[in-house]
């Protein structure tokens, strides 16, 4: 990883949302990866932000879960379609902020 990905991680990576979401980053396969985590970097805040909005704002707890032996109950399926649309949409507008902001709530 780069330095900036060391230095974000090391002052930013505010317990296991933020260091899952910036882990993430390294396991981005493709052929432009190193482009790809560079603009998630540029906007670390907003994805890290993002990372934590499920508890701290939104506060959707059933959206977190999805209890298979409970007929499956919880929202986490259908929430995270709707966050991953948001966010390819905005990759799509080149909203690269709106983008990373949204991957970080997928993140969560």
């Amino acid at each position: 990883m780069n330095l900036l990905f060391k230095i974000i991680y090391a002052t930013h990576a505010n317990g296991t949302h933020h260091k899952l979401a910036l882990d993430a980053l390294r396991h981005l396969q493709c052929e432009r990866a190193d482009q790809w985590r560079a603009v998630f970097l540029k906007h670390a805040e907003q994805y890290l932000i993002g990372s934590k909005l499920p508890d701290k704002e939104f506060k959707d707890f059933k959206n977190h879960v999805l209890h298979v032996r409970d007929d499956y109950w919880g929202g986490a399926p259908e929430k995270a379609e709707s966050w991953y649309n948001l966010c390819v949409r905005a990759l799509r507008e080149q909203k690269f902020e709106e983008a990373v902001w949204s991957a970080g709530i997928l993140s969560h």
